[in-house]
């Protein structure tokens, strides 16, 4: 529906082949076809590796979203073994920028949870008290962040 609205609202600037699997298209993250997970399962860990790359990528379309939802089915034991999905992995957390919002996303997506069969567990686990006001996967993420920024200079203290 965004998608549509955001059309509707301004011109959409013509769609950038970003590489063989993706395209910038205005903005969004788009698969260049709907089997693209499914010809090349590496390239599900990829997508966002390019999302945190691609400066003008703020978001994953909605036939991307599609797709990524048709391949969970790909991300098996031994998708989970393979050193191309591992090495992409430790490539998607070396980045210099993007890598909360790529580890939100892959949550939203339930990829982190299918490639981090442990995280899978505590999605949407919550503590039930006055003191805790995040489930336990966005509490992990929340960490995630906050040790990432001991790295920033702008967050030193």
């Amino acid at each position: 529906i965004e998608e549509r609205l955001r059309s509707a609202r301004a011109p959409m600037r013509p769609a950038r082949r970003i590489d063989d699997e993706f395209l910038d298209k205005g903005g969004l993250l788009e698969v260049a076809s709907d089997d693209t997970y499914q010809k090349n399962p590496h390239a599900i860990l990829r997508t966002f590796l390019v999302y945190e790359q691609e400066l003008g990528v703020k978001q994953l379309s909605a036939r991307t979203l599609r797709a990524l939802y048709n391949a969970r089915s790909l991300m098996d034991s031994e998708y989970r073994a393979d050193p191309a999905n591992r090495a992409m992995f430790m490539k998607i957390l070396k980045q210099p920028a993007g890598i909360t919002h790529a580890f939100r996303l892959m949550n939203q997506t339930s990829v982190l949870g299918r490639y981090l069969w442990p995280f899978r567990r505590i999605v949407g686990q919550m503590q039930h008290d006055l003191f805790h006001v995040y489930t336990v996967d966005q509490h992990i993420l929340m960490v995630l962040r906050n040790v990432r920024r001991f790295f920033i200079p702008e967050h030193a203290h």
